[in-house]
């Protein structure tokens, strides 16, 4: 029986400023993940496929500006006669992916797949640790041929909250809601052939 195995492909790090500059606090966009992981903000609607709507409502509590400026839109509104109406880029994973990148408002700093099991970064002291003190978002492609088909937003550092022998960054995410578990989920979907790694651009950090 074949074994399914992870490796590091790349890691791309470049820092872009061809957007206007905003504020958005990683400590805000984690709290407000870590509050709303395992329960729905009825402030917001929700669906039954939640994981990118989840993250789009972290990074919009963390600042990060709804933008209405086509052809990149990214928002969530509520009109008074028709109801919510948002953007695709809000609610799907590989809009939002490409939205960020698109921007110039996210960087890809990893990509990881099925090559190498003993090699994916695991806990702290792997050979690539992600920024405890950025925002950072996940995209995972479960190789169902939807590609990139879930998200979820990385909070803190920590021990993952259902697997004790798994330490290093935590991320939070919906559709089956999940709080403070390990950033590549080895342990809770063994599933996935290919994780993408997105760097929120900060052009001001806040201090929480």
């Amino acid at each position: 029986m074949l074994k399914k195995i992870f490796s590091l492909c790349s890691i791309l790090i470049i820092f872009c400023f061809s957007y206007p500059a905003y504020a958005i606090n990683g400590e805000s966009a984690a709290r407000y993940a870590d509050q709303w992981a395992t329960s729905c903000n009825t402030a917001w609607p929700s669906y039954t496929q939640d994981c990118t709507n989840f993250v789009s409502q972290a990074l919009y509590a963390g600042g990060m500006p709804m933008d209405k400026t086509t052809p990149n839109v990214w928002f969530m509104e509520k009109e008074t006669l028709y109801g919510w109406n948002n953007s695709k880029s809000w609610t799907v994973s590989t809009d939002l992916r490409n939205y960020l990148l698109s921007t110039g408002k996210a960087t890809q700093i990893g990509g990881w797949g099925w090559v190498n099991y003993l090699t994916i970064p695991s806990d702290s002291n792997s050979s690539f640790v992600l920024s405890t003190s950025k925002t950072t978002v996940f995209f995972y492609d479960f190789g169902n041929g939807l590609g990139v088909s879930h998200a979820a937003i990385q909070t803190w550092s920590g021990t993952d909250n259902y697997y004790s022998s798994y330490t290093g960054n935590r991320a939070d995410y919906h559709s089956k809601d999940k709080l403070g578990v390990i950033w590549h989920l080895r342990p809770h979907n063994t599933d996935w052939q290919r994780l993408l790694s997105l760097h929120i651009k900060l052009i001001k950090e806040g201090s929480g």
